[in-house]
Parts: C-alpha cells; sequence; structure tokens
C-alpha cells in the first residue's frame, strides 16, 4: 500500500524531506504485523537518496507524527529505512526555445546589421531572438 499521494507528501512530512524520498509514489509502503485487522500500528518502509538516510531516521518521528496528524489516528507506529536506496529522477528536460516570427526576425537583422564585429552581431542577433520569444 502506498502511503500517500504524491501531491500531499510535502504537506505532511516537509519539502525537503519530500524531496529527498523521491517522487515515485512506491517509496513509502505500510506494513501491519502479520494477523492484525486494524489500520492502526504500522511500520512506514521508507526509501531514500543515498546520504540522506541518517537525516531521515532522525526525523523519523516527527514523520510518523506528521502522518498520524494528517489522518487523525495513530496509523504510523514506526518508521524504518529500506536498505534498497532511491535513486533520484532527473528533471524533466526544458521545452526547446521558440523561434520568434519572421516579421521580429527581419526586425531583428536589420537592428544588428549596422554592428562590425562579426562576434557581437551575433551575440545581439541571439539575445535579441531570446527576448523576442520570451515576450510571448
Amino acid at each position: 500500500m502506498t502511503w500517500l499521494p504524491d501531491r500531499r507528501r510535502s504537506s505532511v512530512s516537509g519539502d525537503f524531506h519530500a524531496s529527498q524520498a523521491g517522487g515515485s509514489s512506491t517509496i513509502g509502503t505500510l506494513s501491519w504485523p502479520r494477523g492484525e485487522k486494524r489500520a492502526a500500528g504500522a511500520t512506514l518502509y521508507l526509501r531514500c537518496v543515498p546520504g540522506h538516510n541518517l537525516a531521515l531516521q532522525h526525523e523519523a518521528p516527527r514523520i510518523a507524527a506528521a502522518i498520524n496528524r494528517y489522518f487523525g489516528y495513530v496509523l504510523v507506529d514506526s518508521v524504518r529505512l529500506s536498505a534498497m536506496p532511491l535513486e533520484p529522477t532527473p528533471p524533466p528536460a526544458p521545452p526547446p526555445p521558440a523561434e520568434p516570427d519572421p516579421i521580429q526576425r527581419a526586425l531583428i537583422a536589420r537592428t544588428v546589421n549596422s554592428v562590425a564585429d562579426p562576434s557581437l552581431k551575433e551575440a545581439l542577433r541571439h539575445l535579441g531572438h531570446a527576448l523576442a520569444t520570451k515576450r510571448r
């Protein structure tokens, strides 16, 4: 069972712990003792980014208290760290830059045409294109 949806994780455990524990919804699982039918008294197993396990272990009582406060009863009895490390997910790639329309291109080319230095002219043209696409 996943312990909390991604969109609510930072509100329960704090932004730092939510980012260090990863973005996948399978990083935290609840496990109850065998034969238990009640909802309380589960152990929360967390996977974290290597190097942050000591901080999460230190903050385990606060994380358990925050989860219990969120649900309104003692759902998590203890927090343990899983031996399997969590590999951080790379940030999404930024979208490719948009090209300015032909009219703006012609205006930028006409404006930088009087510059004598070719490398400066290219840099100004590139800057003009960046500014023209940023306004959209």
